[in-house]
């Protein structure tokens, strides 16, 4: 990938120390909520900012647009989910469910290894409002059209992820 946002990118993720990185943008990669990541922009994410997110060993991907909550496996290197299955164990380096009794593991980006072992994106657009859509994305684990947010908490070298419905109950 070329251009300014993906130069100042490489630069950013090459510089940090931090064992774990969330990156942020609007965007999803990957949704099957009330967007679906064949339209252009979310391809583009995908094709072009998502190589460069997973060579560098990004943890955690965080993107609104679809306005729902969905949680991808732990993957890699999917350029067209369409094609792909839990089965495809190259592509899905965790098909589980990431929930706290069997939580997704992968290295430290301090570990030299940790190029390519495995991103989770989210798509967290569901605190104002919520909208329908298709909910059977190859590449989720976890789709929901509720209304909530995303707490993220750290211990040490873990990282818990979790969505909050606004009853309070956790997914």
């Amino acid at each position: 990938a070329t251009g300014a946002m993906a130069t100042w990118l490489i630069s950013d993720l090459s510089s940090t120390t931090a064992d774990h990185v969330v990156v942020s943008f609007h965007h999803p990669p990957y949704s099957d909520g009330s967007h679906q990541d064949h339209e252009t922009a979310m391809r583009e994410m995908r094709l072009n900012i998502v190589p460069i997110l997973e060579q560098h060993g990004v943890s955690l991907v965080l993107s609104g647009h679809s306005h729902s909550y969905e949680r991808s496996h732990l993957i890699t290197g999917i350029e067209d989910a369409s094609t792909v299955t839990t089965s495809d164990t190259c592509k899905f380096v965790d098909a589980g469910s990431g929930a706290p009794s069997t939580p997704y593991r992968k290295p430290l980006r301090t570990d030299p290894s940790v190029a390519n072992s495995g991103t989770v994106y989210m798509v967290t657009g569901s605190a104002g409002k919520t909208s329908s859509g298709g909910f059977s994305h190859n590449v989720m684990h976890l789709s929901v059209q509720q209304l909530g947010f995303t707490r993220i908490t750290f211990s040490g070298d873990q990282m818990d992820v979790e969505f909050v419905s606004t009853s309070g109950a956790t997914v």
